[in-house]
């Protein structure tokens, strides 16, 4: 599978009121409300219909995947199935596919009427309710329970085989940290390309020329604060009880998800130092699973590779998708942090 490339136009081009149609037409529901969530390089689209749909609920998420996903032989398949799996091995609540009218969990559609060979996946999720983790300020124990909870998950996907995710790799991967340099441009702080460019190197060095040596999984592959369900179990405790977007799932080192998770936690740390953060989220992850001393000595630079993927490509997609603020959201916070 090829990762994406600057100046590649991969993001739906549909309007709100063609994607209600779409919901008709898929699955012959009322939609009663639609509006847009955000997203990098999909189309994502929380919706309400007139009834309840067996036990699923009223509410759903209508997922348009982006070209070069949607192109990839039995992607959204595997991730299906991935997201099926954790349901039925684990107590998360995670978003699995709903059925079209045709028992269809997955349909693929041109939404240009001049490129019909681009095609787009189509799912329709189920909606998981709570309250999202960077709705909340992160306590100590918040941040524990998300380590377990990461490591939980961790473990049963170990048990998780897919042939197509095994083969996977995004510019998003961590493995893919070496392929920064040709989005660097984006970065207009001369400062900020300078570190990043010595990340990149220690990576390369460190991780990537080595990376047959580490152990590996299927991992979630974005584990991070807007993917995170939390609930209010009384006025001043608060349980992880779901997570969303499994789209980045791929085989790789199986500390990556950890590292990814320590990056995002590092940047939007309110009332715990953003140093410390980190701290709690292992001891959380240690608990369930033994960290090997090989993966220790990788995990402080897999954290820094992933913030400067994300200031990377967060202002590389900023500039292919002006006004999206969302795609700044963590570039910012790393911008900071390295500013910091």
């Amino acid at each position: 599978m090829s990762t994406l490339e600057p100046g590649e136009k991969i993001k739906p081009n549909i309007d709100i009121d063609s994607a209600e149609k779409l919901v008709d037409k898929l699955f012959n529901f009322k939609v009663i409300k639609i509006i847009e969530i955000d997203s990098y390089d999909d189309r994502n689209y929380l919706i309400e219909i007139e009834s309840d749909f067996h036990d699923h609920g009223k509410k759903f998420v209508l997922k348009i995947t982006n070209s070069l996903d949607s192109s990839f032989p039995r992607l959204i398949e595997a991730v299906n199935e991935i997201t099926n799996y954790v349901k039925s091995s684990t107590s998360l609540k995670v978003p699995y596919p709903i059925p079209d009218c045709n028992g269809q969990l997955v349909s693929r559609i041109s939404l240009n009427s001049s490129l019909p060979e681009e095609q787009f996946a189509i799912r329709l999720l189920n909606f998981v309710p709570g309250t999202i983790m960077n709705q909340v300020d992160y306590t100590e124990n918040i941040l524990f329970q998300v380590g377990e909870t990461l490591a939980t998950l961790t473990k049963e996907l170990k048990n998780f085989t897919n042939s197509v995710l095994e083969k996977r790799k995004t510019i998003w991967s961590l493995s893919s940290v070496d392929k920064l340099d040709k989005f660097l441009f984006a970065v207009d702080n001369d400062d900020h390309r300078s570190l990043i460019s010595g990340v990149i190197k220690k990576f390369k060095q460190q991780v990537i020329d080595k990376i047959d040596e580490f152990p590996v999984s299927i991992i979630h592959g974005d584990v991070n604060e807007q993917n995170i369900v939390l609930d209010k179990v009384d006025t001043n405790r608060w349980s992880v009880i779901g997570l969303i977007d499994f789209a980045d799932s791929h085989q790789a080192p199986t500390i990556f998800d950890l590292a990814i998770l320590c990056c995002y936690v590092t940047l939007d740390s309110k009332l715990i130092d953003p140093i410390k953060a980190p701290g709690y989220v292992i001891s959380g992850y240690h608990r369930v699973i033994q960290i090997s001393d090989q993966e220790w000595n990788i995990l402080p630079i897999s954290i820094m590779a992933r913030l400067a993927q994300s200031l990377t490509l967060g202002a590389y997609s900023y500039r292919e998708n002006q006004g999206n603020e969302y795609i700044l959201s963590s570039a910012r916070r790393a911008g900071q942090f390295w500013k910091d």
